[in-house]
């Protein structure tokens, strides 16, 4: 019911100032988002309602999705101020 996308880094690299950080990283996440949207008609913004039963619409962060996925459990996520500035690209255009 998802796809994933695996960035390598650590906490540091998707907080907000992870576009400057890493701004090639930055731009191949920005297409690789664009592009999954346009295949399989993803619309950027949308809901969480219920992840296990077709509820989830829209470009999420893990964490937003996944509430059996605890803070300490080994997984770090991309934060939500990483996330809004991915959004913020695609809603500009911004990807190639």
């Amino acid at each position: 019911f998802a796809i994933g996308i695996e960035m390598e880094g650590g906490p540091s690299d998707f907080g907000a100032s992870g576009p400057t950080k890493r701004p090639e990283q930055f731009a191949a996440v920005v297409s690789t988002v664009k592009y999954l949207m346009d295949k399989y008609d993803i619309p950027l913004d949308g809901v969480v309602q219920n992840p296990t039963s077709d509820g989830v619409k829209g470009v999420h962060s893990h964490e937003e999705v996944d509430a059996n996925c605890p803070k300490g459990s080994g997984k770090d996520d991309v934060d939500k101020a990483y996330l809004a500035k991915v959004k913020d690209k695609l809603r500009e255009g911004g990807a190639k």
